[in-house]
């Protein structure tokens, strides 16, 4: 699914509903005055920071002349600027966020990364949604009802607890210290890991024989079978 953020627009090119908050796909061209728009970013997704490279297209050209959208870039691309973390952030509270190379946020709460690139790292994340983490970029901490969505590249998470999720792992990403709580993974693909897991800890499919959990390979475990993970407590769900 091609990820892009979208907003609102009046006829006069000003910015009805900011581009973070997508929540808002109901709001129609035609009703209530306001023209859908949305803005993509470039398919390399390490060229994101260059926002010449993202695509803005408009679900109807009525009434939209050039100098109405590119007066609309300009104060889109402006908005999505001001999303880019790139350097040490003590807290986000809240909003929408990209993580880029070299950011490094001590807590996140109730916020949505978008994506977390290079070496980028989240100290505590709590129930708090990630989109994608890419590259080395690292959450030492997911706690609460935090949802990590896809791990790829060397993506990894130091520790999981309470509610915490990972919905696709694929690539070399991985759980590097352990999973406590009610903690879940429910995809693992390519060659993901899991150092750890403690009991009440669930991974529904795994989907590779190059898996690892603890010391083990997902062949050790038998797939089609429910199996104890590399602590003997752990659960596994193979697909077979």
């Amino acid at each position: 699914m091609n990820f892009y953020l979208s907003a609102v627009v009046g006829c006069f090119g000003q910015i009805m509903v900011e581009p973070q908050y997508t929540k808002y796909h109901h709001l129609l061209n035609g009703n209530s005055g306001g023209y859908l728009v949305k803005f993509t970013p470039p398919e390399d997704i390490r060229d994101i920071e260059n926002l010449e490279k993202w695509k803005l297209s408009f679900d109807i050209d009525q009434c939209n002349g050039p100098e109405f959208k590119e007066q609309v870039r300009k104060d889109i691309a402006k908005r999505v600027k001001k999303l880019f973390v790139s350097n040490k952030v003590d807290t986000l509270l809240g909003g929408s966020w990209i993580l880029l190379n070299g950011a490094e946020v001590q807590s996140i709460i109730n916020a949505n990364i978008m994506y977390m690139l290079g070496s980028s790292q989240i100290m505590n994340l709590v129930d708090s949604n990630v989109g994608k983490m890419l590259d080395t970029s690292r959450v030492w901490r997911a706690s609460e009802s935090s949802l990590i969505r896809v791990m790829r590249d060397k993506s990894s998470i130091f520790n999981m607890y309470n509610f915490s999720q990972v919905l696709k792992m694929y690539d070399d990403s991985g759980i590097v210290g352990n999973m406590f709580d009610k903690t879940k993974i429910w995809d693992m693909n390519d060659r993901s890991f899991v150092e750890n897991m403690d009991p009440g800890v669930v991974v529904e499919h795994i989907n590779s024989a190059a898996c690892r959990v603890g010391r083990n390979r997902v062949l050790d475990f038998g797939c089609g079978t429910d199996g104890e993970g590399c602590t003997g407590k752990g659960k596994l769900r193979c697909r077979g």
